[in-house]
């Protein structure tokens, strides 16, 4: 009887070693920038296969990084890339992708991972002559280096714009090193040239995030605003998720970190607007994650007509 157990035992052991993912190996302490910038990749990360010796990206993100265009093969199960003239088919499975219509063999194939195409990053990144250099380490660091390629925004800028789905501009003269997402003002060649007032009529009676990174000070701002054309705000719809969600891209697996945060965001937003924006709250700060994260709903704070900012100190 006891022999038996133990077979069963045995047998269960071998069949839950069977069913491990073959992902559970992965190493995803891996960074990957290109000419110096970190890639930001919002859902599916880089990692490296240690049973082919290979470091895999999700493609879109790197390709596009790169300044390549990005389309899917239904018919071939292939992903195509296309830059400058140059062509490059990524088949999934296959250790074959083609430059230009001509073969060339790869030793790791891609695959599909999370909804993600996963490629081999050398490979890729080669085939658009662009230079890798892997330097070993806490993170790995997975170096692009590219004259051909965009200028990347800042990481903390891809953060806000993946999770806000937006464009955020970058502002030249004395407020260079800002980006900013802010659809109630017009922008023009880096900057201010006036208020979005078509923009203000058809939104006046809903909150609206206005969103600043500064590289100086290494500063995420979120500011839920109201129009400035608005002579009384306590009618106003005041939508707080996008502070949640940029909280979020910064820090997740946070969740009850963020819903502190996110408790104190709706208490001083009621504060404000049941007030009509004429009551102050003084800043409260967080700890999300080891940074230091404040709320403020400060009357004068921020160019004012906030019902709250928050802050992320990176």
């Amino acid at each position: 009887m006891r022999r038996k157990a133990l077979v069963v035992i045995l047998l269960m052991t071998l069949l839950v070693v069977a069913f491990i993912p073959a992902y559970a190996a992965y190493d995803y302490n891996v960074v990957v920038l290109v000419n110096g910038t970190s890639i930001y990749f919002p859902d599916q990360k880089p990692f490296v296969d240690a049973k082919v010796g290979r470091t895999y990206v999700p493609l879109r993100f790197v390709s596009q990084a790169l300044g390549c265009k990005v389309d899917w093969d239904d018919a071939t199960d292939s992903a195509v890339i296309l830059r400058n003239g140059t062509t490059v088919v990524v088949p999934v499975g296959s250790k074959q992708i083609l430059i230009n219509g001509a073969p060339q063999a790869i030793d790791a194939p891609a695959f599909l991972l999370n909804g993600r195409t996963m490629v081999p990053l050398r490979f890729v990144s080669e085939a658009l002559n662009a230079k890798v250099e892997w330097k070993p380490g806490r993170p790995n660091q997975a170096v692009i280096t590219d004259p051909l390629a965009p200028g990347q925004d800042p990481e903390p800028v891809q953060r806000v714009e993946a999770a806000l789905g937006v464009d955020m501009i970058p502002l030249k003269g004395a407020y260079r090193g800002r980006w900013v997402y802010d659809p109630a003002n017009i922008y023009q060649d880096g900057k201010f040239v006036g208020i979005n007032y078509e923009w203000l009529d058809q939104n006046n009676k809903m909150s609206y995030p206005r969103v600043v990174y500064e590289s100086t000070d290494n500063q995420v701002q979120v500011g839920i605003q109201w129009d400035t054309i608005l002579g009384d705000i306590r009618g106003v719809v005041v939508d707080l998720s996008p502070v949640e969600k940029v909280l979020q891209a910064f820090f997740p697996g946070r969740d009850a970190e963020i819903a502190k945060v996110m408790e104190k965001a709706r208490e001083v937003a009621r504060i404000r607007q049941e007030s009509n924006g004429f009551t102050a709250v003084e800043p409260v700060n967080f700890k999300v994650g080891g940074k230091t994260v404040t709320v403020d709903g400060r009357k004068d704070w921020w160019e004012g007509n906030n019902f709250v900012v928050v802050t992320i100190n990176l």
